[in-house]
């Protein structure tokens, strides 16, 4: 009976298309973000990183193609790195190896407008569609955040 469903399955798999209605995913990706070596400094105090890029990060998709006059694809993706971070007052100097990442999330709605398929070779179709995101990043300290943390800012 085993064989009978295995080969039954095989020769459904090649002579039919299969369609999809729905599908999730998930991977692994390194960003292409970097920061360059810098130093600040307010009167006595000094602080700055070295130099950092490349974070390892992870994402997915899912998407629904079952709804009969639209789909709809939900993906997120998001970041993580450490950066090596210097704090010096006076002659004191203190080393922190600081979080920095990213997280983005996007909704797209699509609607078939035009599709063609030529039989055993391919198919292809045009879509219309609108969608949002958000992204949220924890940024770098700057020169503004070191003069708030003294309470040096101006007004």
């Amino acid at each position: 009976m085993k064989q009978l469903f295995t080969l039954f399955t095989a020769l459904l798999l090649l002579t039919s298309t299969g369609y999809s209605i729905a599908g999730f995913g998930l991977n692994l990706n390194q960003s292409l973000y970097g920061v360059g070596a810098d130093i600040d400094t307010v009167g006595t105090v000094s602080f700055g990183n070295k130099e950092f890029s490349n974070g390892i990060g992870f994402g997915g998709y899912f998407y629904v193609d079952a709804i009969p006059f639209i789909d709809v694809d939900l993906e997120f993706n998001g970041f993580a790195s450490e950066y090596d971070y210097e704090f010096m007052v006076g002659n004191q100097i203190t080393n922190y190896s600081l979080p920095f990442g990213s997280l983005s999330g996007y909704l797209t709605i699509q609607k078939k407008l035009f599709q063609l398929k030529i039989p055993l070779l391919a198919k292809a179709k045009l879509t219309a569609g609108a969608g949002i995101n958000s992204q949220t990043y924890k940024s770098t300290p700057s020169q503004k955040d070191l003069e708030s943390l003294l309470g040096l800012e101006d007004g």
